[in-house]
Formats: structure tokens, sequence, C-alpha cells
């Protein structure tokens, strides 16, 4: 992606909200982050959220620098209610081989997408997952 030469991240943040019309056929399947290369995501490309990651290679800078401070300093456990696809606690996993995440999304439809984004960072560094899903059925 072109704002991907901009060095400035926070540059590249206010440059890119600018230009991402221009390409709307971006690919938003193995994006990389930028703190991170080994980690590849898959995303949704009409989501705002996702597009900060597939145009910057981040997404919330500065929460994203903190999380990848602890995570590199301290081993412990992050609980990700909300995780979406999977980011915060993907880069959390990736920091340290000891940290825990447990990851939490009520939304049927990002169940999938972050079961798949969270099996590439197993297979990378043999973190371990404990999937779980709790539902409450729709009474008629």
């Amino acid at each position: 992606m072109i704002t991907r030469f901009i060095y400035s991240l926070h540059l590249r943040e206010r440059i890119t909200w600018k230009i991402k019309r221009f390409y709307p056929n971006v690919s938003d399947k193995n994006v990389t982050v930028v703190f991170d290369k080994k980690l590849k995501f898959d995303l949704l490309k009409t989501d705002v959220g996702h597009q900060s990651i597939i145009f910057n290679g981040f997404y919330e800078l500065e929460l994203t620098n903190k999380i990848l401070k602890i995570a590199k300093l301290w081993e412990g456990v992050m609980v990700d209610v909300g995780a979406n696809y999977g980011y915060f606690s993907c880069l959390w996993a990736s920091q340290n081989p000891q940290n825990k995440v447990y990851a939490f999304e009520a939304s049927p439809m990002n169940v999938n997408p972050l079961k798949n984004n969270v099996d590439k960072i197993i297979y990378q560094n043999q973190s371990q997952w404990c999937p779980l899903l709790l539902v409450k059925k729709k009474e008629n």
C-alpha cells in the first residue's frame, strides 16, 4: 500500500483518511502489521478499523504501542472482550511465548474470522488458545 512508505506513523495515519477512497481494491487478506511482520491478518475492507490496519499497518497507534511494550516486558494474561478479528489478542500473544489471551467475541459474524487469525499465530509461535463460544439461543 502506498501509505506504508510514510515513515512517521502519525503522519501516515492522517494521510490515509484523505487518500483511501482512491484505492478501493486493496487486498484484505494476509495483511501484515508494522510492528510484527510475521503476523498476517485476514480483515474486512469495509470495516473502518480494519481499513486502518490495511492502509497503515496498525490500529490505534498509542494503544498498540502500550500493549506491545507491556507484552514484551512482562508475561501475563490479556482478556480481550470484544476481540473482533483478534488484532490486539494476536499482538499480545506474538510478543512473548508465555503470554496468554482470553479473547471473547459476541458477534457470530466475527467468530470465524477471529478463529482464522488466531489459527495463523498458533501455527507461527505454538501459542495455546482455548476456543470458547457462549451463545444464548433465541427463543421464539
